[in-house]
């Protein structure tokens, strides 16, 4: 897809698969300094295993049936574990995800990355405020996370998950057992 499928539908089918993908601006709200508002709903037609799901297994939300908002957003793909060592961290933004890659620490203990198509931004995650920190390259900066306590409810730009087995835990799936509950971080929204 390119930026020039938006409301097209004959640049909108993933010719590989034969999926429809449309996105539809809503509304967009020019500014200076690139920090223009846009408000967009993407259609994506691979909904055949959802059309005969109850909506109690599997809500449509409020758009409806393969209708979604995206927005901005750092996600993990922690391999279905609790640990850290094999997460891989993905900016998430306009409708697609683009991998981060660790390519340092500071003095100040922040994580440096860099995108996997080289954007030449300042990325950095301060794991103890798990807050993200990116710089484009026009001085625009744009904050993910950021929490102010360890108290999930008290964090709404964060995306919570719960492990067991303390900090250094690494089971994530169910367990009757409700000792050693540690909330994990997931996904950080765009602040």
């Amino acid at each position: 897809m390119d930026g020039g499928g938006i409301g097209n539908i004959a640049n909108a089918v993933n010719l590989f698969r034969g999926d429809v993908n449309l996105p539809l601006e809503l509304i967009s709200l020019p500014s200076r300094g690139d920090l223009d508002v846009k408000v967009a709903i993407m259609y994506q037609s691979n909904i055949q295993n959802l059309v005969d799901t109850w909506n109690l297994e599997a809500p449509t939300g409020i758009l409806g049936l393969g209708w979604n908002m995206p927005y901005e957003m750092i996600a993990i793909d922690n391999k279905n574990t609790g640990s850290s060592y094999d997460n891989q961290y993905y900016l998430v933004s306009g409708g697609s995800a683009n991998r981060l890659h660790q390519d340092g620490v500071t003095a100040d203990g922040a994580w440096n990355f860099e995108t996997e198509d080289y954007k030449p931004w300042d990325i950095r995650y301060y794991p103890n405020e798990e807050k993200w920190v990116i710089i484009k390259e026009n001085g625009v900066k744009q904050t993910y996370g950021g929490k102010k306590d360890n108290l999930p409810e008290n964090n709404p730009y964060i995306q919570w998950g719960i492990k067991w087995g303390g900090r250094n835990g690494n089971w994530i799936d169910s367990t009757t057992n409700t000792s050693g509950q540690e909330p994990f971080a997931l996904a950080w929204n765009l602040a």
